[in-house]
């Protein structure tokens, strides 16, 4: 079975893998584990040394020594003790907290004797001082040779060093060890897998070649694939496929002349729509502007109201044939993307739905931008939005701001926002679909294809439209599009 092949070539490697990285992460972790440990150790050891020859030194047990022999003080005998005393801690610590060895126990032993044959002294000097003995016989007789335990404590110093780096080397060494094994287990993996691979490989490569002959005649549109083709495939799963992708590509073909003729029936309909239904319409439009002709010579107001009203009702109905054939053609075409400078083609329709409308329209941009885009397509949108505007708002002066911020490397965010009342966010669905129209306030001219055509045409830009509130519960339209030049 070519699932099992499959799997089993899948697990080898897999499992090789694993083992490999168990094997290499036990042998860092226990790596990682004693560097820590080694490094903690030569930390705290130098640490211990610094403070015992802080202890011992200048300014410590050795200096108040020697301060007490010259002057007597108390205080300095005081001092030299408790130094003294602090340091034979630091020396039994060091042999309490750590495997120390024969030398590092010699050397310790040797300060430490250096240290009481100074506090063996302190009393000496005690002594000396009563009988009224001179200073420098009391120096002479209490002087202390501290030649080898300065030498000791060097000689530490020196070896916990050379321990130190014995054991980076040593771990470098382990490293080094458990990444070769590493390699040489991933190397024995890939050469299990190419054998693993090419003995598969040959088994299915004729049923491969036969496999893709299928789909390349399929991909060239040639549906009538010879199920002879069937015979050159060995393994059941790929015969199984094979003869899927052959039934598909007969349900294709079969598909695509009913397409064809959908297509070809839409392009008639359209036709008619656009010539044939809208004649009708126009010759009506026409006989009522002779009748009103002949009307108005009667001074009659009431039939002169009727009069406008018909025209609205045919100019609405001309309309909405024309908006829904658009909306059916968009997809049927292929369009050409060029630079559109955002601001001039909104600042066009502005200026033309002022002369429409008769509304003062006012439009905020905060940036110049722009856009890759078909510009038709952009201006029918745009238009829309503005119209929409003008449509569903009271107020004297429609004011819109259009906000435009950087969305990803080459697409802005662009945000449509008005002052008109809107509608609320359960509306969505509604003034989303085509001919959907809610009533409010009056509103008029609204065929219901205008959030749809939006829609559509931003999907051809390869975005899709946005409506969001903000914190008055207005609405806002948020679209991504792609910018060729910006100004900041």
């Amino acid at each position: 079975m070519l699932r099992n092949k499959l799997i089993f070539i899948s697990i080898v490697p897999l499992l090789s893998v694993l083992l490999s990285s168990f094997i290499f992460m036990h042998s860092t972790d226990n790596i990682r584990k004693a560097s820590k440990r080694y490094t903690r150790e030569y930390i705290e050891k130098t640490e211990i040394l610094n403070n015992l020859m802080t202890s011992i030194g200048y300014g410590g047990a050795i200096h108040n020594f020697k301060n007490f022999v010259i002057r007597g003080s108390e205080k300095y005998q005081t001092g030299a003790r408790e130094k003294f005393n602090k340091s034979l801690l630091l020396i039994q610590k060091y042999k309490n907290n750590f495997n120390i060895s024969d030398d590092e126990l010699i050397w310790l032993d040797e300060i430490k004797n250096t240290i009481l044959e100074y506090f063996d002294h302190i009393d000496n000097i005690e002594k000396l001082k009563d009988q009224k003995r001179l200073v420098k016989e009391i120096d002479k007789k209490v002087k202390v040779d501290d030649t080898d335990a300065i030498k000791s404590i060097t000689n530490i110093q020196t070896y916990i060093k050379k321990i130190k780096l014995t054991s980076e080397e040593r771990l470098n060494k382990e490293f080094k060890n458990a990444t070769r094994i590493l390699l040489i287990i991933l190397a024995t993996t890939v050469f299990i897998t190419i054998l693993l691979t090419f003995f598969f490989y040959k088994n299915i490569h004729i049923s491969y070649r036969a496999l893709i002959n299928i789909t390349k005649n399929i991909k060239n549109e040639i549906y009538s694939v010879n199920r002879s083709e069937l015979h050159n495939i060995n393994n059941v799963e790929m015969k199984t496929i094979a003869d899927e992708l052959i039934n598909m590509s007969e349900q294709v073909k079969s598909n695509k002349e009913k397409l064809k003729k959908r297509n070809k029936d839409l392009e008639e309909f359209a036709f008619i729509a656009s010539h044939d239904l809208q004649e009708p319409i126009k010759k009506v439009s026409n006989y009522l502007g002779l009748i009103e002709l002949e009307c108005n010579s009667k001074d009659n107001s009431t039939v002169s109201k009727y009069f406008k009203s018909a025209y609205s009702s045919l100019n609405s109905m001309i309309n909405l044939i024309n908006s829904l054939i658009n909306y059916n053609m968009l997809d049927n075409k292929e369009y050409d993307f060029n630079e559109v400078h955002l601001s001039s083609l909104v600042d066009d329709i502005k200026n033309k739905l002022i002369i429409e409308t008769n509304k003062n329209i006012v439009i905020h941009f905060d940036k110049e931008l722009m856009i890759k885009g078909n510009k038709l397509l952009l201006t029918q949108c745009f238009y829309h939005l503005i119209k929409n505007s003008t449509l569903y708002n009271n107020e004297p002066n429609i004011e819109i701001d259009l906000s435009i911020e950087k969305h990803d490397t080459n697409r802005c965010l662009i945000t449509y926002s008005d002052n008109s009342y809107g509608y609320h966010k359960k509306d969505i669905p509604i003034v989303t679909k085509v001919f959907g129209r809610l009533k409010k306030r009056g509103e008029q001219d609204s065929q219901g294809m205008g959030i749809p055509l939006i829609k559509k045409i931003l999907q051809i830009h390869g975005t899709d439209l946005q409506i969001n509130f903000d914190h008055n519960n207005k609405v806002k339209y948020e679209f991504a599009l792609t910018n060729t030049l910006s100004s900041d």
